[in-house]
């Protein structure tokens, strides 16, 4: 995992062959200091939409997420993650933009729960998910409703443990 207090010139940057991806699993619930220094990698309009949060809780999320996959990035780029440069596609995905010196690295990236996950390729487009799985929810009516008959018929072979 990246170590958020490092300053940039004591990193060593990252490698990614064309034909890999890179999974990045990171808490978002962080310490007070750790979430100041990523604020201070955000933009004027990322701390601005930081800001629009109404929950306290989600705002610090939302500046840490943002804040890692700007310092993530910035190992790959070997640039101070306060340099570069990131678009929005029109249902707000963030990208790197093409000015950016590196139009060739993509990402993706989910979050749910205090949790993200951040997915890095290059040359090719990339999609993460993730979900908090609510065991509450774990219910064969569920199944019975939205599986094919194929795959409840599957599940319901299975003991309750699985």
């Amino acid at each position: 995992m990246i170590s958020l207090n490092l300053p940039h010139s004591a990193w060593e940057p990252l490698n990614l062959p064309e034909n890999q991806l890179h999974v990045w699993f990171a808490n978002l619930d962080i310490e007070f200091e750790e979430l100041s220094h990523l604020e201070s990698t955000l933009t004027f309009d990322e701390r601005a939409r930081a800001s629009r949060f109404h929950f306290l809780k989600d705002r610090h999320r939302f500046v840490s997420g943002r804040g890692i996959l700007r310092q993530i990035l910035s190992r790959y780029l070997n640039r101070d993650a306060r340099a570069l440069e990131l678009g929005y596609g029109p249902y707000g995905k963030p990208f790197l933009r093409s000015d950016s010196g590196a139009p060739e690295l993509r990402f993706n990236l989910a979050h749910s729960q205090g949790m993200a996950l951040y997915g890095i390729t290059r040359n090719r487009d990339v999609g993460v998910d993730l979900e908090r799985i609510d065991q509450s929810l774990a219910d064969q009516r569920i199944a019975a409703r939205f599986f094919s008959r194929r795959e409840y018929s599957t599940l319901r072979t299975l003991p309750a443990s699985q």
